[in-house]
């Protein structure tokens, strides 16, 4: 909400990996950048953004920034992770998963999604959430290959070593195509 920026003065931020979007779903988007909201964030420059985009609206509203990437990409690998022969189809679209299964249908395939019930979410402790995420890490380190159209999942496969494919759309091109160098895509 644009009226709970900028953070309280009381916060001492490192400002890295830092995603603003042109067209988020609160219709905000650039406006976080203008008045005290820019004038805050040119007080911790240079600002460390995700990608491209992100580095393009801050330096076009006059905010220092650099290219830091993803911290997802930081993600620390689990010693004890053992490869599966899973090929983990992550929020892939019905017709995509069709082709794929038919293009090798060897292969040992298990479909799983980043959708979460909020109700249930919200039921979850801390503690509960962070060990589900482990989890959810920890399987797609032991994956033999994941396919996926999230980006926050490929970033962290990449981090934990393990083979991936992006099903890139070009509709979010402002969010991913910073990456697409360092990944495998169609």
């Amino acid at each position: 909400d644009k009226f709970n920026w900028p953070p309280s003065a009381d916060i001492d931020p490192l400002w890295v990996s830092v995603h603003i979007s042109e067209s988020d779903s609160f219709g905000i988007g650039e406006k976080f950048l203008s008045g005290p909201g820019g004038e805050y964030l040119r007080q911790y420059a240079p600002i460390g953004a995700r990608d491209e985009s992100t580095l393009e609206m801050l330096r076009r509203n006059g905010i220092d920034a650099d290219l830091s990437g993803c911290l997802t990409l930081t993600l620390p690998r689990d010693a004890d992770a053992e490869k599966t022969d899973e090929i983990l189809l992550v929020d892939v679209d019905p017709a995509s998963e069709q082709v794929i299964r038919e293009h090798f249908p060897e292969e040992r395939y298990i479909s799983i999604s980043h959708a979460v019930d909020a109700e249930t979410y919200q039921r979850l402790t801390a503690k509960e959430r962070m060990e589900k995420t482990h989890a959810l890490l920890r399987r797609y380190q032991s994956a033999k290959c994941v396919i996926t159209s999230r980006l926050h999942c490929a970033l962290p496969c990449l981090a934990l070593g393990t083979p991936v494919l992006l099903l890139y759309k070009d509709e979010y091109a402002s969010r991913m195509k910073s990456f697409l160098a360092l990944l495998h895509y169609s």
